[in-house]
């Protein structure tokens, strides 16, 4: 068990540094093999979801995004149904569902039911701790209703889940990307527009600093896009 844990620290240093090349794709890998070692590993399995979420959302290639969606989602389930009343196993199988669901289509993913699967976890994560890493469960719900089509979509509950994100964890500039594009659909462009210069201005905490960069390369694209 030492062991295992001491494995599971030496590769939380690739997720810090996620953003430097190879480096999800190692942690990927390291994290199948802990969990090929120990299937009932929680920690393994919630942070296999997560890496798997997190390597999804920054390609665009759909056909990637459905592998690494449908890894993470495999990931989260097990890690949900190990310890059902922990935030984690919750949080990042309703992530890695989502990016899965980008991959298939939202349309396909509607027609299989996933919308609701996801935001059961999703409303489940909240239940248990909405301010979870940066209030991650009310972000990926907000952004949930927003990326629906209609008549499922609900960009006004999309906003009041993002601006609950916001005064959870104000430093996250992810949920600030999102509601701006919320903002936006909704067509309140120079809201939207003052929330993407809010972002740029900030600096990232650690957690996110490897982000960082990602997030305000989409700001100034949704800037340009406004203009």
């Amino acid at each position: 068990m030492a062991k295992a844990a001491k494995g599971l620290s030496a590769l939380d240093k690739l997720w810090k540094a996620r953003d430097e090349k190879g480096n999800a794709e190692k942690l990927i890998e390291g994290l199948e093999e802990a969990v090929a070692a120990d299937a009932k590993s929680y920690e393994a399995l919630w942070k296999l979801a997560r890496a798997c979420w997190w390597l999804s959302d920054m390609t665009e290639d759909t056909s990637r995004k459905k592998t690494l969606g449908e890894k993470g989602k495999e990931a989260g389930k097990k890690a949900w149904q190990a310890e059902e009343g922990s935030v984690e196993g919750h949080t990042w199988y309703a992530a890695a569902l989502g990016e899965y669901g980008l991959g298939i289509s939202i349309a396909k993913a509607i027609w299989q039911g996933l919308d609701g699967e996801f935001r059961k976890h999703a409303e489940r994560a909240i239940a248990i701790d909405k301010a979870y890493d940066g209030a991650a469960p009310l972000r990926a719900l907000g952004r949930f209703y927003s990326k629906l089509p209609w008549p499922k979509q609900d960009l006004k509950k999309s906003e009041q889940l993002l601006r609950e994100g916001i005064e959870a964890a104000p430093e996250r500039l992810f949920t600030r990307l999102y509601l701006a594009d919320t903002l936006d659909a909704l067509g309140r462009k120079d809201e939207a527009k003052k929330e993407l210069d809010a972002l740029l201005k900030m600096k990232a905490k650690p957690d996110e600093a490897p982000d960082e960069a990602e997030y305000k390369k989409r700001a100034k694209a949704a800037l340009a896009r406004l203009k």
